[in-house]
C-alpha cells in the first residue's frame, strides 16, 4: 500500500516551486517557465530535495483536486500570487478578495491571473513580457563575414578599438528577439554593424577598474544584481566544465566574492546589449 503525501511533503514541494520560478537570470516571476504538471521539473525535485517519491508519483499529487492550494499552506500573501500567477493556478473566490485588498488583478478565461499590480508603494508587480521583432528588411544571401584574428583579453581590456574591426554586415541587421514588459517599447536602436563590433560597444560601457564597480546610486527596478548575473554565469561555466575556461571560472568566483560587498547593480540596458551581441554572434 503507498503512503500518503504528508502536509510537511505538500509543503516542501511548494516551497521548491516558489524558488523555480524565478528566473536566476533577471529575478523575474515568469508565467509558465514550470510547468507543474510536467516530469522534468519533478524529476529536479527529486534531486535537488528528495528521492523518496517518483517523479511520476510527485506530478500525479500536483495534479490531483486534494492537493493544497497555496492559500492554505502557510504562504504569505505575495508568495500565494506568485505561485497561481507563475503556475496559471485558478484563483478562488475568498483568494481573489484577498488579493484584491491591496492590488489590481486581472484574471483570463480561466480564473488565473495574467496581471498583478499591488498598489502599494514597492509593492508587488507580475506582468507578461512581450516579444519584439526586429526583421531583416531585405532577404539577401551574404558570404560569412570575415574578421581579423584578435585576442579576446586584448578585446576586454580595451586594447582593440572598434574602427579595427572589420564590418562585413554592412547596413544589414542581424535579426534579434527582445523581451519588454506589456505596454512598453524598447527606445535603444538596433544594433547595427557586425558583432564583434556589437560585442565590444557592450564592454567599452562597462567599468574597467574593479576596484570602482557599478554604481549603487539610484538604481532602475529592471536593473539586474551583479551577484544574480555572474551567479548565473558561473553557473554556466561550471555546466560546461571545460579545462578551457578554469581562469574564467575563478575570474568569476572572485568577481562574485566582491559583489557580495555591496548592492551593486548592472543596467538592464547593458545586460540587454550583451546578451543580444552573444546571440548574435552564435547566428540568431
Amino acid at each position: 500500500m503507498k503512503k500518503a503525501f504528508s502536509s510537511e511533503e505538500d509543503l516542501s514541494m511548494w516551497q521548491f516551486l516558489l524558488y523555480e520560478i524565478v528566473n536566476p537570470m533577471n529575478g523575474r516571476i515568469e508565467r509558465d517557465r514550470v510547468r507543474g504538471k510536467g516530469l522534468t521539473i519533478w524529476e529536479k525535485y527529486r534531486t535537488e530535495v528528495s528521492d523518496v517519491r517518483t517523479a511520476t508519483s510527485l506530478r500525479k499529487r500536483y495534479s490531483t483536486p486534494t492537493f493544497p492550494s497555496p492559500q492554505y499552506m502557510g504562504f504569505d500573501i505575495q508568495s500565494q500570487a506568485k505561485l497561481h500567477y507563475a503556475l496559471s493556478i485558478p484563483v478562488s473566490n475568498s483568494q481573489m478578495d484577498q488579493f484584491r485588498e491591496h492590488a489590481d488583478v486581472d484574471l483570463d478565461d480561466h480564473g488565473c491571473i495574467i496581471r498583478y499590480i499591488d498598489r502599494r508603494p514597492g509593492g508587488l508587480e507580475l506582468r507578461p513580457l512581450v516579444k519584439r521583432r526586429i526583421r531583416i528588411t531585405e532577404s539577401v544571401l551574404e558570404p560569412e563575414p570575415k574578421h581579423p584574428k584578435f585576442d579576446l583579453s586584448a578585446l576586454i581590456n580595451g586594447e582593440v578599438k572598434e574602427e579595427q574591426i572589420d564590418d562585413s554586415y554592412g547596413d544589414r541587421d542581424p535579426i534579434f528577439e527582445v523581451e519588454e514588459e506589456e505596454g512598453q517599447s524598447s527606445k535603444d536602436p538596433p544594433i547595427h554593424g557586425d558583432i564583434p563590433s556589437a560585442l565590444l560597444r557592450a564592454l567599452n560601457q562597462l567599468p574597467r577598474d574593479p576596484a570602482q564597480p557599478l554604481s549603487e546610486a539610484k538604481p532602475d527596478a529592471d536593473d539586474v544584481e551583479t551577484v544574480t548575473y555572474l551567479r548565473s554565469l558561473n553557473t554556466l561555466v561550471a555546466k560546461i566544465d571545460s579545462p578551457e575556461l578554469e581562469s574564467v571560472q575563478l575570474k568569476l568566483e572572485k568577481a562574485i566574492e566582491e559583489s557580495k560587498e555591496g548592492n551593486y547593480k548592472i543596467p538592464i540596458s547593458k545586460v540587454k546589449m550583451m546578451m543580444e551581441a552573444t546571440l548574435a554572434m552564435m547566428g540568431f
